[in-house]
């Protein structure tokens, strides 16, 4: 029998993949998927998320004002392959998340925890990112945690996280935004809101507004093409702490 070999994209998609070597339930799928699946998807099936303007902004700040060596703490990880990127890339990574993460690097070090109740002790970081993750705080029944509906958890958040920064340090924060705030499965951010939380905390070197229209993801700074949808819009901040208090 032919050396039986398939792959398919993982969860986190490009640039992970699973790969089976042997037939079975899994190799099965993967081997559908290989010869089908393209005949089966159709343009109007696929959707570009809002990641397409986040994971480049981030590189873009990253690019600008770090050094390579420097430690960072990526906060909500499980669904992204950033944390591990930037391990590889060489900087020290902590990444934080209540559920398993899958993957390991010498350069990275995985908690699986609530950021909010985690004693980071007297560690300090030159970076904090949070991409599409701090909406989330208080609606992570979810994800396996046991909070739901704590809409002022977020504060608490950005304020942990001003204390974690070094002097001088960087915090990235990318959040849906809309045109009104309000109740989704997670919560729901305008312009005004988000700046009012975030200018109690830190210092906004640069905001970044990009709405999402046909598919298509445009930088906007004008708010009457704010979206009605949260799903159709992200705001994108690079931030400096103001406060280095001991927790």
């Amino acid at each position: 029998m032919k050396k039986f070999n398939v792959s398919f994209p993982y969860f986190l998609e490009y640039p992970i993949k699973v790969v089976v070597n042997r037939l079975g339930l899994l190799g099965l799928f993967g081997w559908v998927f290989q010869k089908f699946g393209k005949r089966w998807i159709r343009p109007n099936n696929i959707v570009v998320s809002e990641r397409i303007v986040e994971l480049p902004n981030v590189y873009a700040f990253l690019g600008k004002y770090s050094r390579v060596g420097d430690s960072i703490l990526e906060i909500g990880h499980v669904n992204s392959s950033l944390a591990l990127e930037l391990a590889n890339l060489g900087y020290q990574v902590t990444a934080i998340d209540i559920r398993d993460y899958p993957f390991s690097h010498r350069n990275l070090r995985n908690l699986k925890s609530d950021f909010l109740t985690y004693d980071f002790g007297t560690a300090r970081f030159s970076w904090i990112i949070s991409v599409s993750a701090i909406e989330h705080l208080g609606y992570n029944r979810r994800y396996g945690g046991d909070r739901e509906g704590d809409q002022d958890l977020d504060q608490s958040a950005f304020e942990k996280i001003s204390k974690l920064l070094m002097p001088g340090g960087w915090f990235i924060l990318t959040v849906p935004y809309a045109a009104q705030g309000g109740k989704h499965w997670f919560k729901v951010y305008t312009r005004d809101t988000i700046e009012a939380l975030l200018d109690r905390c830190f210092g906004i070197e640069a905001k970044k507004y990009y709405f999402r229209n046909d598919n298509q993801w445009f930088e906007t700074a004008n708010p009457d093409q704010d979206p009605q949808s949260p799903t159709n819009g992200v705001a994108i901040f690079l931030l400096r702490s103001l406060v280095n208090n001991a927790l």
